[in-house]
């Protein structure tokens, strides 16, 4: 992992601090801590950090406020959060509609936060790498089913050439197999669009609701694979 990485725990609670901060040291990560929602936004666009991992109940605001905050103020240098609540129905809905990457609920297990943080941060690292995927691609929309190839993916999306005429906007379920035996299945997005000097069409498709499991599976691919020249 990479040592740069930052991580800010915040919480008004000293135990809450003390404990987690404890069981990070023995990562690479660089560390920080925060007493308040306001000292942590602050300190996240002083420090540029890559992960928060907030209490859900902090002295100054709830962890969902902070959550928002952060992501309105952080759009050009985008941190993960991770929001660590009570097991119970209000707090786990407020955090789930915050736009928070994760929830823990206690009592935090370590394991499950160092594999969340783990997981995040190799995300973050890999979310805007794009690498060369010469695959085809079974496409479908609504009951129109049509072939194409991608030519390079990412976490975000693929680019499909394609004969069949889409329009930006248009909603396409792609199936192709990455890496193992078993196809992954995915809803995109056309977020682009141009046409090639052959006639071909090229599509860039935003991913949209990535299942656990695929995200997992290109994250691995892309990681491993050489960038795209």
């Amino acid at each position: 992992m990479d040592a740069t990485k930052k991580i800010l725990l915040v919480s008004s609670s000293p135990s809450f601090l003390e404990r987690n901060l404890n069981l990070l040291k023995r990562t690479d990560f660089g560390l920080y801590t925060a007493t308040s929602g306001e000292e942590a936004n602050s300190l996240a666009r002083e420090e540029v950090v890559d992960l928060i991992i907030s209490d859900f109940h902090l002295n100054d605001m709830a962890g969902d406020a902070l959550c928002s905050l952060v992501l309105t103020e952080h759009r050009k240098d985008p941190v993960a959060v991770v929001l660590v609540c009570h097991d119970n129905p209000t707090e786990l809905d407020r955090a789930g509609r915050s736009g928070a990457n994760a929830c823990i609920t206690r009592p935090v297990q370590p394991l499950q936060l160092l594999e969340t943080a783990g997981r995040l941060l190799t995300v973050e690292m890999v979310r805007s790498k794009r690498v060369s995927l010469k695959v085809r691609v079974e496409s479908r929309k609504e009951a129109l089913e049509f072939y194409g190839s991608s030519h390079d993916i990412s976490l975000t999306g693929l680019l499909l050439e394609a004969g069949e005429r889409l329009v930006i906007g248009d909603r396409i379920t792609c199936r192709f197999v990455l890496i193992g035996p078993r196809p992954m299945e995915v809803e995109g997005e056309v977020v682009r669009s141009v046409r090639a000097l052959d006639g071909e069409h090229r599509y860039g498709i935003r991913f949209i609701k990535l299942a656990p499991e695929y995200r997992a599976e290109i994250a691995e691919y892309v990681a491993t694979a050489d960038p795209e020249t």
